[in-house]
């Protein structure tokens, strides 16, 4: 069975005021030039857990690649990112400004870097957030 690429991503967050990291997810034979450009899910970790936890621990790249395979699921890219708003991980988990500031990071500083580097649609009924527990957590709308 054709498997995806993971790649790892590192930048500078002036939102949260740290180094962070994500990662990037490609389906089986993508295709950068591809016409149609890929839907988008951006994957919520939980308390405690980091950027690396969805493809490390829950293994979600290797069950991307079999939904894709088995016809469950279209080819997208999966994005898995530091879900803290804030620097200092957990520690600062339940400051008030944790998830605003995490939507920004999402919004104002992974989402373009990711469709600048991939072949991403930028519609946004082609992009999905998900999560397990505080990953779940619906954030507010950026200010």
């Amino acid at each position: 069975m054709a498997r995806g690429a993971v790649t790892q991503h590192f930048y500078h967050s002036a939102v949260a005021g740290d180094d962070r990291d994500f990662w990037v997810y490609t389906p089986p034979n993508y295709d950068p030039k591809r016409k149609e450009p890929y839907p988008t899910l951006y994957l919520g970790h939980g308390i405690g857990d980091d950027s690396n936890s969805w493809t490390e621990n829950g293994q979600a790249h290797i069950i991307m690649d079999n939904l894709i395979a088995q016809g469950k699921a279209k080819p997208m890219v999966m994005v898995n990112a530091l879900g803290y708003g804030t620097a200092g991980g957990t520690a600062n988990a339940m400051a008030p400004d944790m998830l605003p500031k995490y939507a920004r990071t999402v919004i104002e500083e992974i989402m373009p870097q990711v469709e600048r580097q991939y072949n991403v649609s930028k519609n946004r009924l082609d992009r999905a957030i998900a999560g397990l527990s505080m990953g779940g957590a619906r954030p507010p709308s950026p200010a």
